[in-house]
């Protein structure tokens, strides 16, 4: 039994994560468009608003629905506005401990066999 992709799916599946990724993105920019607002700078709102129209963009990108394989679509990933690819290994990603209060937490030179300063380590 070949095992086969519905690609009209994966598609709408690429659009939802982009929706999801982008989200917090939107709520950082509007706190930042409010307080250039309150500053009463008009001039440094064009940057967020650009950036913001982007991110509305990324999930009509004609890429993706000329994407033919599960490949090709995962590549129609803009990390630089979304943050890292949902499709990268989380075995890859490496990601830093932080303490409580938010600062990294660094490596205990006595416990050789785990490295406290990575998340996983």
């Amino acid at each position: 039994m070949k095992i086969t992709i519905n690609m009209s799916k994966a598609k709408e599946i690429h659009r939802n994560n982009i929706r999801l990724a982008r989200a917090p993105k939107f709520q950082e920019l509007d706190f930042q468009f409010q307080k250039e607002l309150e500053r009463g700078s008009d001039s440094n709102t064009k940057p967020i608003i650009d950036k913001k129209q982007k991110l509305r963009d990324l999930p009509d990108q004609p890429d993706i629905d000329e994407a033919k394989t599960l490949e090709e679509l995962k590549k129609v990933w803009d990390e630089n506005l979304l943050g890292p690819s949902p499709y990268t290994p989380a075995s890859t990603k490496k990601v830093r401990a932080r303490k409580v209060d938010g600062t990294f937490n660094p490596d205990d030179p006595s416990t050789p066999d785990v490295n406290e300063a990575w998340v996983g380590g």
